[in-house]
């Protein structure tokens, strides 16, 4: 028991040190990167540029960079010094950390023991098709994002994407792990995306892990499944983007914050922190599941009748939401300093509308587009059983869950708060994370059913339990291969035919000739040009005597849009002909009469 308590307070000592000793360095490194000079920084600069993404880079940017450097750096060092003197209450908080690590360890092993041997043969399987179905589209072609992530970011030194958020596609944690997934495996569409590839196959146990969390093992194995086979969750298990890791970490964050809150483990609410803090560290709008996981909490909080646990799993909480507000800004603090507070905080693309037009526009594009997009390749009447079951598990919620507060509410209270307070309608894909718990309780209300018709023909829970395994590798196998057949994932790929274009191109380009490309064309084309050894001057020179069209008609492109977007105009009543079509790209040359010009003229 002594050795133990000794070990104990040495980890909690070493956790002290080691969160002070990282404060100081960080804000003593940040003083010293003050320091370098304009020229040095510059050249660096120039070099990396080809892209576009630091062009920025001049006295004026470097001098704000500086001093934002220095002004983080002491802020650091400030607040390594408080904590020297606040040494006893972070000394107490990790001896509890340390304390309650034996307890959380256990109840881990305690999980994996109680699982039944049928539950992990059926996990087992459905992981597995979950890769057999997601690794084939490993190799499709590069996407327009994931294209333009890699070039502007990981194809850079690490500190790239650690402080130049130029972009809201910077999806930062995700873009060092592409960067490694780069530097180990090279530079190949399959190893870029081997991040989001596994966490996709993470994500059916964790899936299994919420639900048993939630309800029952029997909805997180028929969850798991769907979530293995769902069409929406392969096309972003296979694109090299951070949004499936956001799935994966609000995934997990539900049986961890449960547990938290049911043993006030120390832990527990620690791994909530710094679950919290990857996922703001990916995308910022981890703001949605991250804020519904507190909002559920505190929802359970206030179902507690004793007010001393109240008041102790307020505390708890709260010492968790700080810590991950405080893990996350010391990320951010490299974009603090070098792009300033108003390239994370200020978002262009995220422009209010009025509440009336907010209000007008959001069943279509958030409700109705979300909902096609969580359905794709799900049958109508299987589509309509899962939304049956999902009402039922809300309105039966204290007959199927063993929580008393329903997660679905608490989240989707929450993001429609923040949606009417930010007016800001997002993309279907920002929704992504909570489709496997769509899925855990649209399952747990069908297996509601299930078992009160099974209990009814007198059959035993265990094999009620067997055969929801087995249902779930059936409706798994069912659903993979509808989007097989269907092709969906790959047919939405909008960089289908670009290398065909840039290899064609290849052998036909001469000096005088340009290529015209828009969005996300040319940074496709940007992307197979270096591929192919093709000069990235030809790509929207600015005048030619001939000149390649690039029509990407999966985007909806027609000759004349490109054109006009690429304000090219003077070309328009030029004759145009068809010289190649890859899939959905097509090729057109047109050959300037002497005499045209970019201007018109």
């Amino acid at each position: 028991m002594r050795v133990e308590s000794e070990r104990t307070e040495g980890f909690a000592r070493l956790l002290c040190i080691l969160i002070l000793s990282v404060l100081m360095v960080a804000g003593l490194g940040m003083i010293a990167l003050s320091w370098i000079p304009f020229s040095v920084l510059e050249s660096k600069a120039r070099a990396m540029s080809a892209h576009g993404q630091l062009q920025f880079f001049d006295l004026d940017f470097y001098r704000g960079m500086q001093s934002r450097l220095r002004i983080i750096g002491l802020l650091n060092v400030a607040i390594g010094a408080l904590g020297i003197f606040l040494r006893r209450y972070i000394y107490q908080l990790a001896q509890r950390v340390s304390s309650d690590f034996p307890m959380f360890w256990e109840d881990c092993k305690a999980v994996i023991r109680s699982t039944p041997g049928s539950d992990a043969v059926c996990l087992l399987c459905l992981t597995s098709i979950a890769a057999l179905l997601r690794f084939p589209l490993l190799f499709q072609p590069m996407r327009g994002d994931e294209t333009f992530t890699f070039l502007t970011y990981a194809s850079h030194p690490f500190y790239v994407a650690m402080s130049f958020y130029n972009n809201p596609n910077n999806h930062i944690f995700h873009s060092l792990l592409m960067r490694c997934s780069y530097l180990l495996l090279g530079n190949h569409p399959w190893a870029f995306r081997q991040p989001v590839f596994w966490a996709g196959l993470c994500l059916v146990p964790a899936t299994y892990l919420a639900g048993r969390a939630l309800y029952t093992r029997e909805s997180g194995l028929l969850a798991a499944g769907l979530v293995a086979s769902s069409s929406y969750l392969i096309k972003y298990s296979t694109n090299a983007r951070g949004h499936l890791l956001i799935c994966l970490e609000f995934t997990l964050l539900i049986p961890v914050a449960a547990y938290a809150f049911r043993k006030h483990n120390a832990v527990a609410w620690g791994l909530v922190a710094i679950l919290g803090a990857i996922g703001f560290y990916t995308v910022p709008l981890m703001l949605y599941p991250f804020g519904g996981i507190v909002v559920w909490v505190l929802l359970l909080i206030a179902t507690e009748k004793d007010v001393s646990t109240k008041l102790s799993s307020i505390k708890e909480l709260a010492i968790a939401v700080s810590m991950a507000a405080f893990a996350t800004v010391e990320l951010y603090a490299p974009v603090f300093a070098v792009s300033g507070p108003g390239a994370l905080l200020a978002n262009k693309l995220d422009i209010p509308k009025p509440l009336p037009i907010f209000l007008k526009a959001f069943p279509r594009l958030i409700v109705l587009l979300t909902w096609h997009h969580w359905n794709t390749d799900i049958p109508k009447w299987l589509s309509i059983a899962l939304a049956a079951g999902f009402v039922l598990a809300l309105i039966f919620n204290r007959r199927l869950s063993k929580q008393r507060v329903p997660l679905a509410i608490a989240l989707a209270l929450w993001c429609l708060v923040f949606l009417v307070l930010h007016r800001v309608i997002p993309p279907a894909r920002i929704w992504l994370f909570a489709l496997p718990l769509y899925f855990i309780v649209a399952c747990a209300g069908c297996v509601w059913v299930s078992m009160a018709i099974f209990e009814r023909l007198h059959i035993s829970r265990a094999m009620v339990g067997r055969a929801i395994a087995v249902l779930a590798i059936v409706v798994c196998l069912f659903l993979g291969i509808r989007e097989r057949r269907s092709g969906s994932v790959y047919l939405d790929n909008e960089g289908r035919g670009m290398e065909e274009i840039a290899t064609f191109l290849n052998g036909q380009l001469r000096p005088g000739d340009s290529v015209v490309a828009v969005v996300p064309s040319d940074t496709l084309l940007f992307y197979h040009f270096q591929q192919h050894k093709v000069p990235l001057s030809y790509l929207n020179a600015p005048n030619g005597n001939r000149v390649f069209v690039v029509v990407n008609e999966q985007k909806g492109d027609t000759l004349l849009t490109v054109l006009k977007v690429a304000k090219r105009s003077d070309l328009e009543n030029e004759p145009a002909k068809l010289v190649a079509k890859y899939e959905t790209a097509s090729l057109y040359e047109i050959s300037v009469r002497q005499g045209a010009s970019a201007d018109g003229s």
